[in-house]
């Protein structure tokens, strides 16, 4: 393993629009490598949206494009987000950005079945105009990007040639694109291939090991072996992210970062395993910065660095 994993947290309201600039220092300060913003959201007609609206969590003050118009309702919060976004990576571990689409596949939540409707009745079209704004959105003044790529957190039915090409129109746009599966691993292991034999390299997968994907624990080899099934025997590990859920907030199988069954312990037994993990993700930052310091964890502050360092120390038995 790697003296420099990657460490990951998903990243919900609290860096998002109108909020970042509360937050945006303790990430900046915490150690995290990649921000994944989340989430994103596709509109569609029967919730009062247009097809293939972009809109980060809430709608209406989170409409981002619309039928390729940047922030339609004029926000000024949204006209701020770009610049404040790139500023995660100034005097920072932060080493890129991502979004995440999708999240749980209920609750009014069908992001991929939108995708998948748009892309097989004519309105893709729709869709790379609108993710061609949302990219352009977040081009800086030096020519670079702040945000790196797309993290797709399906956890619907859908096709595998949803995600396909799908996937294809992000890459052909510029964005990296990461997976982030819980269960399906012959899904998830068939969209990779498709995309590995056209030369479109999915970054990694942000496994699941908490609430609905806690069964993934005692089956990490055979997840790491439908990945080395596309990339080679040889090189399983560096495209995948091990994902672990923060004390608090009534998550399900939720840790503190250190003692009896804790983040540090669940990574020191993956490294203990030798499995050569790209590193490890958190579930997520806004848990872990409103339970801060909080039982159950005791007298440790447990915010956002003492996880990070957490996941660190497991991974490489070092900070």
């Amino acid at each position: 393993m790697s003296m420099t994993p990657e460490i990951a947290a998903y990243c919900l309201g609290k860096l998002g629009p109108g909020e970042i600039e509360k937050y945006s220092g303790f990430v900046r300060k915490s150690g995290l490598t990649v921000p994944i913003l989340g989430f994103l959201h596709i509109g569609r007609p029967d919730i009062g949206q247009s097809y293939g609206d972009l809109i980060y969590n809430g709608y209406e003050d989170g409409l981002l494009v619309s039928n390729g118009q940047v922030n339609p309702r004029n926000r000024p919060q949204i006209t701020a987000w770009p610049k404040q976004v790139a500023q995660l990576k100034q005097d920072s571990s932060v080493r890129k950005i991502f979004i995440s689409i999708g999240g749980q596949g209920y609750n009014n939540i069908f992001d991929f079945r939108t995708i998948e409707y748009m892309l097989k009745n004519g309105l893709a079209g729709v869709l790379e105009l609108n993710f061609g704004m949302l990219r352009g959105m977040f081009r800086t003044e030096t020519g670079d990007y702040a945000v790196d790529g797309i993290d797709l957190d399906c956890e619907e039915d859908v096709d595998p040639e949803t995600i396909v090409s799908f996937s294809k129109m992000l890459f052909d746009l510029g964005f990296e694109v990461t997976f982030g599966p819980y269960r399906y691993m012959s899904f998830w292991k068939e969209c990779m291939q498709q995309l590995w034999t056209k030369g479109h390299k999915v970054s990694w997968w942000n496994l699941q090991f908490f609430d609905g994907g806690y069964n993934n624990r005692p089956n990490i080899r055979l997840w790491l072996q439908s990945i080395a099934d596309v990339v080679g025997n040889d090189a399983p590990g560096p495209y995948l992210m091990a994902g672990v859920a923060a004390q608090g907030g009534g998550q399900a199988n939720g840790q503190c970062p250190t003692g009896g069954g804790g983040v540090e312990e669940s990574f020191a037994n993956w490294r203990e395993m030798d499995l050569g993990l790209r590193g490890g993700f958190l579930w997520n930052y806004d848990v872990i910065n409103d339970n801060s310091g909080k039982s159950p964890c005791g007298d440790t502050s447990a915010g956002l660095r003492d996880y990070v360092q957490a996941v660190t120390r497991g991974l490489t038995g070092t900070v």
